[in-house]
């Protein structure tokens, strides 16, 4: 009956095959992925007997969680949140039992094998790590579980999931790890059987400021920080708070679940926050990380779709002039919409509609005069002062681009300003309502005077 000391003795086992295999792991998934499959995992398991042996666990439940919270900070790409599920979901299911028998460790196994098609939505017959994990789960044997979802047993499958091809014949192609032999694949124990320190270089704001908090996850800390850095000057002196969560602690490109659920807890506060992720496993890490959250506060955190750059930039500007959450993620997804109506691809949703009708108690003719038009930077401050219009007497304002016909839209979103089109020399018309109507309205007239603060 495999005990806690079992339970090590077949962890050291696997970090043992997964070092002896980290070359072959690596050239399988060559034919599919980014060729770091075996470096990873040999790091990360590497990492986890280094971390059992600072402080031996207490239980079995204690063991598989460390492993499981271990492998999500250390190992990059898809494989920390699938093998950190795997054993998180294990750890669960050990409850506070002392010793395993083989009924639980096909109970423990069911669990895991669980979290890791929620987490990478894969079936059986994928070739991913389901499958090597259906073929040892004992639960499945006995109720003659079916091994693939054609009725084979595994062999030399194509990919059907991550960059791997789809094909029907799924004999041919890239073997994958998941479907390694027998030999490879370590049996279950007993008998029979980045964000460090200075991560969150956004600003935040004073102790009562409330204000939706944005995290940026990405493959790469300089690219996360690149975007930060283009997105707050759009922000037109609001504070925003923005946290990062790139790249490995080694320096290395990767995600961290753990580090992303940190930098969640730092940015929500009681506005919530809302996520901007690159890369697909980003995903990943972004879900698991929200597993790692109390309910409380994983309730008030949104993932958005967007694009990371456009998305963040229009998250910025929207979390400045104080939207909440699902505005900020509202604006966010649109990040796309001003380039695909520039190349003539824009989708069907279209930006969002003004609350206000066409017009209103009062409007302005703007004539742009910067040398591009409301590009970026001035839309950011057509935007911002919008906004403050809006805390203030006025009850609404929309935009219109009187030279194309474009709108109306919400002068204080980010993404409809941008969809006018606003080039050197159109007509913007400005409607406003409320009892402060007219003084917002001048002082529109003084920022397209000042050419938004640009010089020709």
């Amino acid at each position: 009956m495999p005990d806690l000391t079992a339970l090590r003795a077949w962890l050291d086992a696997f970090a043992a095959d997964v070092h002896e295999n980290r070359d072959l792991l690596t050239r399988l998934d060559a034919d599919i992925g980014d060729a770091d499959h075996g470096s990873n995992l040999d790091r990360g398991m590497a990492a986890v007997l280094e971390t059992l042996d600072a402080g031996p666990p207490d239980s079995p439940a204690a063991l598989l969680k460390t492993t499981g919270m271990t492998l999500v900070s250390k190992v990059g790409g898809a494989s920390g949140p699938l093998y950190g599920t795997l054993f998180l979901r294990m750890a669960t299911a050990a409850g506070d039992a002392d010793e395993l028998d083989a009924a639980t460790v096909g109970v423990l196994l069911r669990a895991g094998l669980e979290g890791v098609v929620a987490r990478g939505k894969a079936e059986a017959g994928d070739k991913t790590m389901y499958d090597a994990l259906e073929a040892r789960d004992p639960g499945l044997r006995r109720r003659g579980g079916r091994r693939s979802r054609d009725g084979r047993r595994p062999g030399r499958r194509r990919a059907g999931r991550g960059r791997g091809p789809r094909r029907d014949d799924r004999d041919a192609g890239p073997q994958g790890p998941g479907v390694l032999p027998r030999r490879a694949q370590r049996r279950a124990p007993g008998p029979g059987c980045h964000v460090d320190g200075d991560a969150g270089r956004g600003r935040r704001p004073d102790a009562g400021l409330s204000m939706t908090g944005i995290v940026v996850v990405s493959h790469s800390r300089a690219l996360a920080d690149a975007a930060v850095a283009l997105a707050q000057e759009m922000a037109s002196g609001g504070e925003v708070r923005v946290e990062v969560a790139a790249g490995l602690v080694d320096g290395s490109f990767g995600t961290d679940a753990a580090a992303i659920a940190q930098a969640v807890e730092r940015a929500a506060d009681r506005d919530g926050a809302v996520v901007l992720m690159d890369l697909g496993s980003a995903v990943l890490s972004a879900e698991m990380a929200l597993e790692l959250l109390d309910p409380e506060t994983a309730d008030r955190v949104i993932l958005s779709p967007a694009p990371l750059v456009e998305g963040l930039m229009l998250a910025v500007v929207a979390a400045a002039g104080g939207a909440p959450a699902a505005r900020v993620a509202a604006e966010a997804s649109g990040g796309l919409r001003a380039k695909q109506d520039h190349l003539g691809a824009s989708p069907n949703a279209g930006a969002s509609q003004p609350s206000a009708g066409e017009g209103g108690d009062a409007t302005v003719t703007l004539e742009l005069t910067t040398a591009h038009g409301l590009h970026a930077r001035p839309a950011a401050k057509f935007v911002a002062l919008a906004q403050e219009s809006l805390e203030g007497e006025v009850e609404s304002i929309t935009a219109r681009n009187a030279t194309t016909g474009e709108g109306p839209v919400d002068a204080d979103s980010m993404l409809g300003v941008l969809t006018l089109g606003g080039e050197r020399g159109h007509r913007i018309e400005v409607s406003a309502s409320g009892p402060g109507a007219e003084a917002a309205l001048q002082r529109f007239v003084e920022l397209n005077d000042d050419r938004f603060g640009e010089s020709e």
